[in-house]
């Protein structure tokens, strides 16, 4: 996304919020890792059949900038790796916007052949909700064959 700056931006906000956290973060690359699982078992003629696919969660990797001066995004940083908090965040970027996601990591590296800011790095893991289901209470089916 492009800012009314001309900017590139990647807008991480809280979930059910509105602000973006890092206003200042200026990213340079998003990575979306999106992974499956297959699973087989082999037949009797010595081959596997695949008949089922898990669809892990995805990770997304956002890279970018942050000037030394900007005290204030490396402490929301900090504060987001640190909480005991489990937070949700929304990443959205050129072409799609990410939910339900928990930052898993952050890393920061200062370099000397960039003396006016730090490269940081977040990773993100997407946490599946599960919706709970209500079922009907079990019959005791088996009540017709217990001894009495």
């Amino acid at each position: 996304m492009i800012d009314a700056n001309g900017q590139n931006k990647v807008y991480i906000t809280k979930d059910g919020e509105t602000e973006p956290i890092l206003k200042d973060f200026r990213f340079t690359h998003i990575g979306p890792h999106m992974s499956s699982r297959l699973i087989g078992h082999p037949v009797e003629d010595g081959t596997t059949v695949f008949d089922n696919k898990v669809v892990e969660p995805r990770r997304i990797s956002i890279t970018g900038t942050v000037f030394y001066s900007d005290r204030e995004t490396f402490k929301k940083i900090d504060e987001m790796q640190q909480s005991k908090e489990f937070a949700f965040y929304m990443i959205e970027s050129y072409s799609d916007a990410y939910y339900n996601m928990a930052l898993e990591r952050a890393s920061i590296r200062e370099s000397a052949e960039s003396p006016f800011a730090a490269e940081v790095n977040l990773d993100f893991l997407e946490i599946l909700k599960v919706k709970a289901q209500k079922g009907k209470p079990r019959d005791d089916a088996d009540a017709s064959t217990k001894k009495t």
